[in-house]
């Protein structure tokens, strides 16, 4: 039978073990979640948990992974989906904390400390769906993201889906227009402004393919757009555009879809003609 006695000495000797070890490692943040992760198991480890998150905030606090694992030990042992409302704000309100104190404490890659902290509101919102106040301050911190210096084309990309699926239109807009002002030369953020808010104009379009000229994407969504928006004068002109791209990776979308418009409204005799004149232009390989 183990002893009270053998207990003591064998969590002392684990902390001896943990204490030499991160001399040789000293901001290697992996081994200590590695350590917390095993220490979960086992009974009255409070002590040796309690020292390791010590080290982490010592030795690894300019680290954004550091502030990761420290709010997943706050909520190790915490089943979400039966805390009380009040348990669940005081969870939050820590959790919180912690992560602020992350954003303060990291140097560089602010950004990740942002995510982890999106990325624990969503898991909390899905074990509380009707925790109203979780789902207001997830889309607080989205919109707050975007004033931050550190802001990401990624990050932002996650605050825009996050609210996508829990904000309003309006609030999917604003993040968006905010985006393509910061980061205009992605794709991403501009298919997200384009497909998923209201307003777009042609002029919005315009903006587009001036800072993603090359784009097949935005080309492939434009035409779309101009087939629904457009008179077909306007419509057909704007394929013309395209097809004559110099880059080939556009003008092959362009001609394919010009040529399936053709064939949708014109006598078969003009778009024979067509045919024959964009394989005199520059066919691409397939259509």
């Amino acid at each position: 039978n183990v002893t009270v006695d053998d207990a003591v000495l064998s969590n002392k000797a684990a902390e001896l073990v943990f204490k030499e070890a991160i001399k040789v490692i000293p901001e290697n943040v992996a081994f200590r979640s590695e350590c917390l992760e095993v220490l979960k198991d086992f009974d009255e480890m409070e002590h040796l948990q309690n020292l390791i998150c010590k080290s982490l905030l010592e030795d690894c606090s300019h680290l954004p992974q550091t502030w990761t694992v420290l709010v997943q030990q706050h909520s190790r042992d915490v089943q979400l989906s039966s805390l009380t409302e009040e348990k669940a704000v005081a969870l939050f309100k820590e959790v919180t904390e912690t992560f602020m104190k992350g954003l303060e404490s990291v140097d560089h890659a602010k950004a990740e400390v942002w995510s982890s902290y999106i990325d624990w509101q969503v898991e909390f919102l899905k074990e509380l769906p009707k925790c109203s106040f979780a789902k207001e301050k997830l889309l607080q911190c989205c919109e707050e993201v975007i004033c931050d210096d550190c802001i990401t084309e990624e990050l932002l990309l996650l605050a825009i889906e996050t609210t996508s699926k829990y904000g309003s239109p309006k609030a999917v807009g604003k993040l968006c227009s905010l985006g393509v002002d910061k980061f205009p030369t992605s794709e991403s953020i501009w298919l997200k402004r384009l497909r998923d808010c209201s307003g777009v104009t042609m002029e919005m379009f315009s903006n587009c393919l001036k800072s993603l000229p090359g784009s097949s994407a935005i080309w492939e969504y434009y035409l779309t757009w101009c087939l629904n928006n457009c008179l077909p004068n306007e419509v057909e002109q704007a394929f013309k555009s395209g097809v004559k791209h110099q880059l080939k990776n556009v003008s092959s979308v362009c001609t394919k879809m010009y040529l399936k418009w053709l064939f949708k409204t014109k006598p078969i005799k003009e778009v024979r003609t067509q045919y024959i004149q964009l394989v005199a232009y520059h066919i691409p390989t397939s259509i």
